[in-house]
């Protein structure tokens, strides 16, 4: 009897009109013979009478807390929401929304400053999970005078940067982080559901999580979603940074803390080194120089440091000449570098990590003495191992990749170099946005005592050495003098 009911509720869920996520026909890739893969498992929409919804289990804490009844925002300072990895490629968030029992899967971004989804209508939209969103609501925020909003993005999906223009609606929700917390909930905040994309919108998970500044629903950037979850009262202060690994831990775990900083995740010694973004607008910065076998190979390049990409990206002529660094510092190595993507050697990876050099990026700090540092990415960061199944031959790919579908005209800095320091993204000012890494600062300025007392020393030598000669030559005088 119990199989049986479990099998008539599995039913039931199914054919519910109202789910949020559900399994759709999938659509052909534009390559051919790749196709969606059904991936997800969907359960009831929320409404079932067995089934706790989030606002049902948000009111529960909030009665076990001695708050009020309904949904609103606590005293909470900060929310941690751990992020796992996806396919090996991207970090995800889980949120619910509205009377959702499921969470959803959203790539958390810098470049992109909506929490965007796929309409369940979307043409020419793609994702690995095989589902798109329904709406609970017929109509969009505008009701029936909402009209489409047409956007150009740029938006990563596996390897690479991608141009595309959609038009959508903008729909608003209530929102929760799933893992932060009973205060990590908002009303009425605004996305934006693509309907049509030219030529294609990809995603590896059910959208995206946008942490850009860019303006939002209104034009202005105090749309934003990070903006709107900031003047809700959710986040009480306009930061949130970042703590990740490209790997999956229960130990030490992937995490994003909203509103603050998590200093307890420093490594001893280190604390957090900010610079000036580009403008207001951007969480982009400018480098002053990088380097790999050659110290120096790019010059005053921006650089967008994103948790939504694995890897670092490069623009083509700075992709073409990493290419001819990397081809200088191994000349008798089987390396092969593809036009359109990566370079990889034919060999595994424990052969090259010692002998192979740093990633350097030196950037302008706020630091009064420290002023530039470089922070170094170890090739265990940007090296991956990978196995030929057709020829049995271990490779050892670079996770550093020209961008062909875009015209990229900055670094984009992922997971690869994230995950060696703490990331502070910090728009609190009005005038402009920081972004801090985390350095060790006490070992960088004991390095530079040494060097000082060095110098010191030198001056006090040379200026005995110049003392005792000129004492030298009084002294030659005079006797020369008696003697007259």
């Amino acid at each position: 009897m119990r199989l049986l009911n479990i099998l008539c509720l599995a039913f039931c869920s199914f054919m519910t009109l109202g789910a949020s996520f559900e399994v759709v026909t999938s659509q052909k890739a534009p390559e051919e013979g790749v196709f969606d893969v059904h991936l997800r498992s969907i359960r009831q929409d929320g409404r079932h009478p067995e089934v706790q919804t989030v606002f049902e289990q948000v009111r529960a804490w909030k009665d076990l807390s001695k708050g009020h009844p309904l949904l609103s925002q606590g005293d909470q300072e900060v929310h941690d929401e751990t992020m796992s990895m996806l396919w090996d490629w991207n970090h995800v968030l889980s949120v619910k929304l509205n009377n959702d029992t499921d969470t959803i899967d959203l790539v958390p971004t810098t470049g992109l400053s909506d929490m965007m989804l796929m309409h369940k209508n979307c043409t020419r939209c793609w994702s690995m999970h095989g589902t798109k969103w329904n709406p609970e609501f017929h109509l969009p925020a505008g009701g029936t005078d909402a009209k489409l909003k047409k956007k150009k993005l740029e938006y990563f999906y596996m390897m690479h940067l991608y141009d595309v223009e959609v038009e959508g609606f903008y729909w608003a929700v209530s929102a929760c982080l799933a893992t932060g917390g009973p205060n990590s909930c908002a009303n009425d905040i605004v996305l934006y559901a693509v309907q049509s994309a030219k030529p294609w919108f990809y995603t590896l998970g059910d959208g995206f999580f946008g942490l850009a500044e860019t303006p939002g629903y209104s034009g202005s950037e105090e749309t934003s979603l990070i903006s709107q979850l900031h003047s809700q009262g959710m986040l009480k202060k306009k930061i949130f940074s970042v703590h990740t690994h490209m790997f999956n831990t229960t130990s030490d775990p992937s995490q994003v803390r909203f509103g603050g900083i998590n200093e307890a995740l420093f490594k001893e010694g280190h604390e957090v080194l900010s610079m000036k973004t580009s403008s207001k607008q951007s969480w982009e910065v400018k480098f002053d120089s990088a380097g790999f076998r050659t110290s120096k190979i790019w010059n005053g390049h921006h650089a967008l440091i994103e948790p939504g990409y694995p890897f670092i990206a490069l623009p083509k002529e700075a992709f073409d000449i990493f290419k001819s660094d990397l081809l200088a510092a191994y000349p008798d190595e089987p390396v092969t570098c593809s036009d359109d993507e990566w370079c990889y050697f034919l060999t595994h990876c424990d052969k090259l990590v010692k002998s192979m050099p740093s990633l350097q990026f030196t950037f302008p700090t706020e630091h009064q003495e420290l002023g530039f540092v470089t922070f170094k990415v170890p090739p265990e960061s940007f090296l991956f191992n990978d196995k030929d199944y057709k020829t049995k031959l271990d490779t050892c790919h670079l996770g550093v990749v020209r961008q062909r579908f875009s015209a990229l005209d900055h670094f984009i800095l992922g997971s690869a170099f994230m995950e060696n320091f703490y990331v502070v993204f910090d728009a609190s000012d009005e005038n402009f946005n920081r972004v801090g890494l985390s350095y060790n600062v006490r070992a960088a300025l004991d390095e530079k005592k040494p060097a000082s007392n060095n110098l010191i020393s030198i001056f006090a030598i040379t200026t005995a050495v110049a003392l005792l000669l000129v004492f030298a030559v009084v002294v030659i005088c005079n006797r020369n003098r008696r003697r007259q």
